[in-house]
């Protein structure tokens, strides 16, 4: 505490890592926490441009069945003698 050197423990899945003697122990912490909040932010960003990626395409392929389904359908020919209601 007097010269402000300790211990940082950190857990990476089953496994723990002892670094000793580290000059500001709380700073290195924060430090971690820091980097580790940061590639969380990043990977949730990675997922968002994804799944709006996903999302994009979709509408696409949507827009292109409903394209062909009015071509394919204004295609179709009319008779040419319609039946009249008398």
């Amino acid at each position: 505490m007097l010269f402000n050197f300790g211990t940082v423990y950190i857990t990476v899945g089953n496994t723990q890592l002892t670094f000793n003697d580290v000059y500001q122990p709380s700073v290195v912490q924060q430090d971690i926490f820091n980097r580790m909040g940061k590639h969380a932010q990043q990977r949730d960003e990675r997922q968002t441009m994804l799944e709006r990626e996903r999302v994009a395409q979709w509408f696409k392929v949507f827009q292109e069945e409903a394209e062909q389904g009015l071509t394919s359908s204004s295609n179709q020919s009319e008779p040419t003698h319609p039946i009249k209601a008398k």
